[in-house]
This record gives C-alpha cells, structure tokens and sequence, in this order.
C-alpha cells in the first residue's frame, strides 16, 4: 500500500502537533518515526489510521493502483498501540477467534496455529485481564502481525517486553513484512532494527 500524506497538519485547542507534513510511505518498507516524548508521533499515527481527522491536508490510500477511501482503510490496516482497545474478560483463543471472524489470519491460518506463534508458557484459557503486562503486549503484537493486512501500524512495540520478548518480535515481524507497508513509532533502537527509513517527527514542528 501507498500512503501520500499531503500537508497533514493536527491542532489541540490553541496547539498545532504536528504542521505541514508530507511525506510518502511505501510498500515493502519498514519505516521507523522518531521524536521526544509527546513530539507528535502517535498523533500521526492515529491520522494514518484514520482513527484522528487532520486539521488541515489530505491522506491518499493507494492499494495495488486502486485508490482506497480513508473510511475503509481500517479493512486494509493493522495497529498495535496503547491506545488500541481489546476486550479483557475474553479468553486469548476467544478473542483470537471473534477477530477472525471480520479479518483473516495470514496464511490461511487457524486461530489454534495464532496461539502456538504467541511463546507465553499460561493456558490459552486465560482471560486477556489477567495476563502479565508483557504477555498482553505479545499478544496485541502478534494480532497486529498475523492479520490480513497491507498496513502495518506499531506504537512502541517493545514496551514491557524483556529481551527475550524483543528478540521474539524482531523475528516475527521479519516472518511477516514482506508486501506490507510498516510504520514503527518509537525512539528505542531495539524496536527499529529493521526500519529501512528513519523519519524524525520534529521536521513538522
């Protein structure tokens, strides 16, 4: 997918975020957006997903020559953030299979095989409440990564996960990047090894 952001600018009461921005995202390229704490970066990321309306400028969606509307984008897009929402009181296999049921699974696969690609050593049973804070991040990683998806968002992907955690991420993302656009928000180099572009947020000040 081909995302062309064209003057994006984002206000909050009398503060502009984020002014002026332009840039291009590409297919088959991992693009790593750096910038100080509250620089603006999960800003521009909930504008891409369509989850934010930009103040001022224009996104343009283009998949396979076909230009996609922002209101479908969401059936093209995967994202694992903070602020991405997943109901706790269901199972991890519960919640595995209510999302299969509107997105499929990469590959063709089943939501038995999504659990073995998890590594967490607790029952698949196990509501998503009562999961550690690593084991949930794992798990949010992971739904993001291997559903059908030509758009790939990721907000601090390495927080509360241990080294072990980190190296499982690296190697899951490089099994599942080919043909996606991917955009990772972070400022820790451990999330961005495999980032093919480093954009700095600050340029849009």
């Amino acid at each position: 997918m081909r995302v062309t952001l064209n003057k994006i600018s984002k206000r909050y009461t009398e503060r502009w975020i984020i002014r002026n921005c332009s840039i291009g995202f590409q297919s088959d390229h991992v693009y790593g957006l750096i910038g100080p704490n509250g620089s603006g970066k999960s800003t521009l990321l909930k504008i891409i997903a369509g989850y934010l309306t930009p103040t001022k400028g224009k996104i343009r969606y283009e998949l396979n020559g076909k230009v996609i509307h922002r209101d479908d984008i969401y059936r093209q897009l995967s994202m694992s953030a903070p602020y991405v929402t997943m109901q706790k009181q269901l199972t991890m296999q519960e919640m595995i299979t209510f999302i299969s049921k509107f997105k499929a699974l990469r590959g063709g696969m089943a939501p038995t095989e999504f659990l073995q690609h998890l590594d967490i050593d607790v029952s698949f049973n196990m509501s998503l409440g009562n999961l550690s804070s690593g084991q949930f991040q794992k798990y949010g990683l992971a739904t993001a990564l291997l559903v059908e998806s030509s758009l790939l968002l990721l907000d601090e992907p390495g927080s509360y996960l241990d080294g072990e955690a980190k190296r499982w991420f690296q190697e899951l993302l490089e099994q599942n990047k080919k043909g996606r656009t991917i955009i990772i928000a972070s400022n820790d180099d451990s999330d961005l090894q495999q980032a093919t572009e480093i954009v700095d947020i600050r340029e849009w000040w």
